[in-house]
């Protein structure tokens, strides 16, 4: 047994002798008030020594101390009382007690964990191309082709369109800019005109 034990055993022998005087006190006291007060003895077969000799001895064989002890099946220390075998179980050999598992509600479960994304690509085998699929391929890579020509003619018709827009633009732009230098110069003409007549009159006048 270990010192804190057996202290323990002291003190509690201790503490239960002490009640136990304390109790023969009171009793002797109260058979002295009783002869006193002239009330009738009790009388009995026991002395005082046996009656407090019997309490002892029942109060040990409660504790188990002159009965039997108790040993420790796990380890060779033995106790007086059960009690403290208990306390010593509990305390050097505890036993693994299996927690059992709550089941929880679905609200209180919290939130499912993530399931990791599947690589879909890895998983899918490859494909291996039918002659039906080798055609539909080729159809249209030749449809794709035929579809870029006609977007470069298309093109180029309109670049062609857009030049020769141009061109009669500029043609019309001239033409425009002739008539309009033509039409300055006759203005410049009939501002002229009377003027020289006018000097071909004064000339006319003078004398020759």
């Amino acid at each position: 047994m270990s010192r804190k034990e057996d202290d323990i055993m002291e003190v509690d022998t201790k503490e239960e002798e002490e009640k136990e005087k304390q109790k023969d006190e009171s009793e002797d006291d109260e058979e002295d008030d009783d002869e006193e007060e002239g009330s009738p003895k009790r009388r009995s077969s026991m002395t005082l020594a046996e009656r407090r000799l019997s309490r002892l001895s029942s109060g040990m064989e409660m504790r188990g101390m002159m009965t039997e002890s108790y040993p420790c099946k796990e380890c060779k220390a033995s106790f007086s009382r059960k009690s403290k075998l208990d306390y010593h179980i509990a305390t050097t050999h505890p036993k693994e007690v299996p927690v059992p598992i709550e089941e929880k509600s679905p609200n209180k479960r919290g939130p499912k964990p993530k399931t990791p994304k599947k690589n879909k690509k890895a998983e899918k085998p490859p494909k291996v191309a039918t002659p039906e699929v080798k055609e539909k391929k080729a159809e249209s890579s030749h449809q794709a082709e035929v579809h870029r020509a006609l977007q470069k003619q298309l093109l180029v018709h309109q670049q062609q369109q857009n030049q020769l827009l141009h061109q009669q633009h500029q043609q019309q732009l001239q033409e425009l800019q002739k008539e309009h230098q033509q039409q300055h110069q006759q203005e410049q003409q009939q501002q002229q005109s009377p003027a020289i007549v006018f000097q071909n009159k004064q000339q006319s006048k003078l004398p020759r």
